[in-house]
């Protein structure tokens, strides 16, 4: 019976054992998460700071923040030609007013009833130079390629600026 009695001792230990590995996982995948939490946060304050700036930037900024400002205007630019074109085929356009998507032939909001404008679907807007000539879906086309080639151009320069750091830090 003795062989028993040592068996029931170290199930009984390796069970506390189990129990009290589980507790501490648990409480890891707890504390983790909640460190997830803080970080997300913390991020969140940060864009926050930066679209606040960008925003409220008037005038001259830092050197540092230029090319990341202008990232950020092309960007937008990027996105409301996506949304823009959406719309176009979709054949719907946004109303001023609230925000609600209407047929583009509609002349009032069917939410709200304003008055929805109708714009120049010919006329592009360029953010630095104010309004261009109207263009051709070919011109639009070559347009769109040049400036997809240029924003590679620019990652691979930036990419072979960083590897060439990256080779003088290890050669020293």
């Amino acid at each position: 019976m003795g062989f028993f009695d040592g068996l029931g001792e170290k199930i009984a230990s390796t069970g506390k054992d189990v129990a009290s590995k589980a507790k501490d996982v648990a409480e890891i995948t707890r504390l983790k998460a909640e460190i997830a939490a803080h970080e997300g946060k913390i991020k969140n304050a940060y864009t926050e700071i930066g679209r606040l700036f960008y925003e409220n930037a008037d005038g001259e900024v830092a050197e540092a923040y230029v090319p990341l400002m202008e990232a950020v205007s092309n960007e937008k630019a990027a996105l409301e030609k996506c949304k823009s074109d959406i719309h176009k085929i979709k054949g719907t356009t946004v109303c001023i007013n609230c925000g609600a998507e209407v047929p583009a032939d509609a002349s009032f909001c069917a939410s709200c009833g304003a008055k929805i404008e109708k714009a120049d679907p010919e006329v592009v807007h360029d953010m630095e130079e104010g309004v261009k000539e109207p263009q051709t879906d070919e011109e639009m086309a070559e347009e769109a390629a040049n400036e997809a080639a240029a924003e590679n151009s620019e990652e691979a320069g930036a990419e072979a600026a960083e590897d060439a750091s990256e080779a003088e830090k290890t050669a020293e």
